[in-house]
């Protein structure tokens, strides 16, 4: 699947702002991809480490499959996602809109008590001893 491809929109917030991008991206896990080649084309400009890069793969992937699964019940088909990115040297800012159902806490499910790991280890992992990985803090 591929998207339209996007202009920037200037109007929208004056010459001096940052440039902002709009996409209509369909809820369809066909068009989380594209979507995500779209934002990194219009980002970069602005040269993003790694980890930048990593953190908005992960936000938009986040959003757009939660959209896919959730909002919109077992009728994803047809409906969009709106997204904008307004990037500039020290922030980006992506905004999401859709249609669909919003989360109500109140009314999900209990979760059952998270399982220990222990006699569940990965053949691919050591065994022998653990080692911590610390995520990096999103600020």
């Amino acid at each position: 699947m591929r998207l339209p491809e996007a202009e920037p929109d200037r109007a929208a917030s004056g010459p001096e702002a940052p440039p902002r991008l709009r996409l209509s991206v369909p809820v369809s896990r066909a068009a989380v991809e594209p979507a995500r080649q779209a934002i990194e084309r219009h980002l970069a400009p602005l040269d993003l480490s790694a980890r930048d890069q990593y953190r908005v793969d992960l936000l938009l992937e986040e959003v757009l499959m939660n959209a896919v699964l959730h909002a919109f019940g077992d009728a994803p088909q047809g409906h969009v996602v709106e997204v904008s990115v307004e990037a500039g040297a020290d922030r980006i800012v992506l905004r999401f809109e859709d249609e669909g159902s919003a989360f109500d806490p109140t009314r999900a499910p209990a979760r059952a008590p998270a399982a220990t790991l222990d006699g569940r280890c990965c053949a691919a992992l050591p065994t022998s001893s653990p080692t911590a990985v610390k995520a990096p803090a999103i600020t």
